[in-house]
């Protein structure tokens, strides 16, 4: 090849046989296609060139090698050379390693928390369960309240953000501790255990039922959703302390105290009633056919007799003298204007049997009477008829 042993040689005058080269930097004497400026070969074991390298970059028949910076076995995934083995640091031949300066990272490492970036190359630098990782409650209505349900993981991920399991509804954003309960839903908006708080938005009055009748104490109020034990929607009931006693109740004359709560003890037709007469004159004598039955004496309706003929004349009733003046009856014995009895304001008005005009002056008594009118035969206004049977005498 030109090229001589490095250190077999003879003195001769000129070549002699294989003694022909003047230059003895031959590393490989025994192979013509290697000397000094050949072309390294990855086929041979030997340095091909001479130049004290058998593993030179680009040499025939080389392979690519990755840089294993951090010595884990992964190379780098752009940094490659190509030779015939391993050489320094391009030692790999997987170019998988995305944090080739740190032998702890690579593809199957475990996550660690600890770093800013992906250890194990899967593009996610913050995997379940990394190495210092925090559990995180899930979120899924992203109102910073989670369930009971946890994964670990470096820093919040998606829904997995929670710091506590007090959602007590993880659908709705608007449910969570704290927050304000409002009537207007069905369901618990604070996560205190009910749906119907006191003074929550929305509420309305409810008042205390003490007596459990159904009727609230108008004095005792609260606001709630729905009314709830104890308490009744409305401030109808006038005594709380007797159960017996709201509007719904039936008044009895047997109590003091007004029973239906109508502001009234003395009910018409309360349990216990009697019939009072209407005394519209004020005579003491009732209307002979308007009553009402109350517990006591009430208004109009206060006697106990039903005999006034004339109820809206206070000088007409039973005993009472009769009067000219009045058309109608005036001591209720069913004779008007008195024929039997001298009424006030009357007239004598003498016997005239022969209807002749002239009463009897003669006759045996009584030949007149008193009378607020002429009635039957008394109807002659003088008594000087000396034969009253004839009326052609008088």
């Amino acid at each position: 090849d030109g090229h001589g042993h490095l250190t077999d040689k003879r003195c001769y005058c000129g070549a002699n046989g294989k003694y022909s080269a003047k230059v003895h930097d031959d590393c490989q004497d025994g192979d013509p296609a290697a000397y000094p400026g050949a072309g390294e070969r990855c086929a041979t074991a030997y340095d091909d060139d001479c130049d004290g390298d058998a593993n030179e970059l680009n040499s025939a028949g080389c392979s690519d090698w990755w840089l294993d910076a951090d010595g884990d076995g992964h190379g780098h995934l752009t940094d490659k050379r190509c030779y015939c083995g391993a050489n320094g640091k391009y030692s790999a031949k997987v170019h998988d390693d995305c944090q080739d300066g740190d032998p702890a990272a690579y593809p199957g490492a475990k996550e660690r928390c600890g770093t800013a970036y992906d250890d194990n190359c899967d593009s996610d630098a913050n995997d379940q369960n990394a190495t210092g990782c925090t559990n995180f409650n899930y979120d899924g209505d992203f109102d910073n309240f989670g369930t009971s349900a946890t994964r670990c993981y470096c820093v919040a991920s998606g829904a997995w953000r929670g710091s506590n399991a007090l959602d007590c509804d993880d659908t709705r954003a608007t449910v969570y501790p704290g927050r304000g309960e409002d009537c207007s839903t069905a369901y618990d908006d604070n996560c205190a255990g009910g749906a119907n708080e006191r003074d929550a938005a929305n509420c309305g009055s409810v008042w205390q039922d003490g007596d459990g009748d159904g009727y609230g104490n108008p004095s005792v109020s609260q606001c709630w959703c729905a009314p709830p034990a104890g308490w009744s929607g409305n401030a109808a009931d006038c005594d709380d302390g007797r159960s017996a006693v709201s509007p719904a109740g039936t008044e009895t004359c047997s109590t003091s105290y007004d029973d239906d709560c109508d502001s009234n003890t003395n009910d018409q037709n309360a349990t216990g009633c009697s019939d009072w007469w209407r005394d519209g004159d004020g005579d003491g004598h009732g209307h002979p056919t308007d009553k009402r039955c109350y517990c006591v004496a009430y208004g109009s309706y206060n006697v106990k007799t039903h005999d006034d003929c004339q109820d809206g004349d206070a000088s007409a009733y039973p005993g009472a003298a009769e009067r000219c003046a009045t058309t109608y009856d005036d001591n209720c014995n069913i004779e008007c204007n008195g024929w039997t009895e001298t009424a006030t304001g009357c007239k004598n008005f003498w016997r005239d049997n022969d209807n002749d005009g002239y009463g009897d002056g003669k006759g045996s008594a009584p030949v007149y009477r008193c009378l607020c009118g002429a009635e039957n035969k008394y109807k002659a206004t003088n008594g000087t008829d000396a034969n009253d049977e004839n009326p052609a005498v008088h």
